[in-house]
């Protein structure tokens, strides 16, 4: 069981290449700041670079995150887009997708969840992996045995338990490999065949 996330991490991509069939999305949680819920990360000439989703906050209540939207007037979509542009127009596959990720990045004012679940739609089906997002028909605290619960790696103050093997990066000759960032990157430089098998081989044994 995962959160949706802002295109998905590589580690919860990972866990949907190797195990298509067992995942559940949550949809029925609160929102919770400091998550991935509303941020990723991208490679740039600088480091990493953190794309957070500004949102509207409602006073003095706990807010389902299907019910949050994004906050429009701080144009976050535009700036956005502008950077992943600047970071990835170089790299060997961003014009395969520009076209159909451009619309990620029209509008301001999204539903934070359908916008996540979208996204992660976006990547699964580039990577040509299973397109179904099968969703929670309700929110449980525990969820039975048989469910193995890692909602918590949507957390982004959590230690990464998973080692990545470097890949090449558009600016890896300036700041190295850089981790822990969105798999746009991993798709913008390696492409959808490699980008899978890359995937399928992540070791997952940390998380169970």
């Amino acid at each position: 069981m995962l959160h949706p996330t802002y295109f998905g991490t590589l580690t919860q991509l990972a866990l949907c290449a190797q195990y298509p069939e067992a995942i559940v999305w949550e949809i029925h949680d609160n929102y919770q700041k400091q998550t991935f819920r509303n941020r990723c990360y991208i490679a740039t000439n600088q480091g990493s670079l953190l794309l957070s989703i500004p949102i509207q906050h409602a006073k003095g209540a706990r807010q389902r995150t299907k019910e949050v939207r994004s906050e429009p007037s701080e144009k976050w979509n535009e700036l956005h887009w502008k950077s992943i542009v600047t970071a990835y127009r170089s790299s060997p596959f961003f014009e395969f997708y520009e076209d159909d990720l451009h619309p990620f990045f029209e509008c301001g004012d999204v539903s934070l969840l359908e916008h996540s679940r979208k996204s992660i739609s976006f990547m699964l089906k580039a990577l040509q992996l299973s397109g179904e997002l099968r969703t929670t028909s309700s929110y449980e605290v525990t969820p039975n045995e048989k469910v193995v619960d890692l909602r918590g790696l949507v957390n982004a103050k959590t230690k990464n338990k998973i080692v990545l093997t470097p890949y090449p990066q558009v600016f890896d000759s300036v700041c190295g490999f850089i981790g822990g960032i969105s798999p746009l990157d991993l798709l913008f430089n390696v492409g959808p065949k490699e980008a899978r098998s890359y995937l399928e081989q992540i070791d997952l044994s940390a998380l169970f």
